[in-house]
């Protein structure tokens, strides 16, 4: 009976200390999975018509969210976000651009008018948020350089490597090819420098319009393309772009919450789609947030 007894002990003792070891094992199993991986994914549900799309924190830089993120794809509009940029950091705020009859043959009209005067500033602003073809026109002739070469040169140092432009418009061209081209990531990070560097380029985008009076005493009201402006709260820059070659794009960046920062960007939409699409990724991304 003691040897019975001896054995029954040693049994209970060697599977009480298994049960330890499972336990300690689930436990630091666990421990080290990331974050994202105990909590549901809110964007597993998600159908997008976007051909690629990111969703991307600017603060930890870091993709929350990707479907073909570093596909190449055609810009339209979303162009004028570099040509803002390079015009910006090749001259002075204030310098005087005057509208031409060439600006003005350029598709599209913005209301701007034959040998208007301009601060440099402001027509950036007002070609932004109006997504302006002749106030890019005009942008790309006041720096007086091979301004796509410019461009592209800009997206080299910053890092862009899907990134390629041949006009300050990112209009098609006459045979339906596409002028301009990058990856939702690019667009992403482009978006986050500016905003680190010169996020006064970016300010009137966030309204849903914008009142300005040019150096020529002439009255704008800018309409915002982006017809989120004005709905989503947060909203601290945005562009649009849409032509037949590149379907619906749209690029937002967004504070969720107390600083949390995010840039969406959908490509390769459709016109109405890419509203949608915006608005289901920052609906999945507040629900990550509000879920750490």
């Amino acid at each position: 009976m003691k040897l019975n007894f001896i054995h029954k002990g040693a049994f209970l003792i060697a599977a009480l200390a298994a049960v330890f070891w499972v336990e300690q094992n689930i436990s630091r199993q666990v421990a080290e999975q990331p974050i994202e991986q105990l909590v549901k994914n809110p964007y597993s549900q998600i159908v997008l018509e976007a051909k690629s799309a990111v969703v991307y924190d600017p603060d930890e830089n870091r993709i929350l969210y990707s479907h073909n993120a570093y596909q190449p794809m055609p810009l339209a509009s979303v162009t004028k976000i570099m040509t803002a940029l390079a015009a910006y950091e090749s001259a002075s705020p204030w310098q005087e651009v005057v509208i031409s009859q060439e600006d003005l043959a350029v598709e599209g009209d913005s209301g701007l008018r034959r040998d208007e005067h301009w601060q440099l500033a402001d027509l950036i602003k007002f070609t932004l948020i109006t997504s302006s073809n002749d106030g890019a026109a005009a942008l790309a002739a006041a720096s007086q350089t091979d301004f796509t070469v410019r461009m592209n040169e800009l997206a080299a140092t910053l890092g862009l490597e899907q990134t390629n432009f041949t006009n300050p418009t990112g209009l098609d061209y006459a045979n339906g090819l596409p002028s301009s081209y990058g990856s939702a990531f690019d667009v992403a990070k482009l978006i986050g420098y500016t905003l680190a560097n010169h996020p006064e380029i970016l300010t009137a985008t966030k309204e849903p319009s914008w009142s300005i009076v040019s150096d020529s005493s002439l009255n704008h009201v800018a309409s915002n393309t982006n017809r989120l402006a004005g709905y989503l709260p947060g909203l601290f820059a945005s562009k649009t772009g849409y032509t037949i070659a590149a379907g619906g794009n749209l690029a937002v960046a967004v504070d969720l919450g107390l600083r949390e920062p995010v840039i969406v960007v959908v490509l390769g939409s459709s016109e109405e789609g890419r509203f949608r699409d915006v608005s289901k990724l920052l609906g999945a991304t507040s629900q990550l947030f509000n879920n750490r």
